[in-house]
């Protein structure tokens, strides 16, 4: 799979990121895989037992 991985959590701030990305694969020619990572903490403060179950594969 070549091509440039670009991490990315959807905030405002990584738009700057995400622009250097498209600027790089344009002057290269490769492809962009983005990667979007999330926080799963929330999951741990549910009480719900199928939730927790989750939150637990996860990790």
């Amino acid at each position: 799979m070549p091509g440039i991985i670009c991490l990315t959590r959807g905030r405002p701030f990584n738009h700057s990121t995400i622009a250097t990305t498209i600027e790089l694969a344009r002057e290269t020619g490769e492809k962009i895989h983005y990667l979007y990572v999330i926080n799963l903490d929330f999951l741990t403060d549910s009480s719900s037992y199928k939730t927790n179950q989750i939150s637990q594969e996860i990790k």
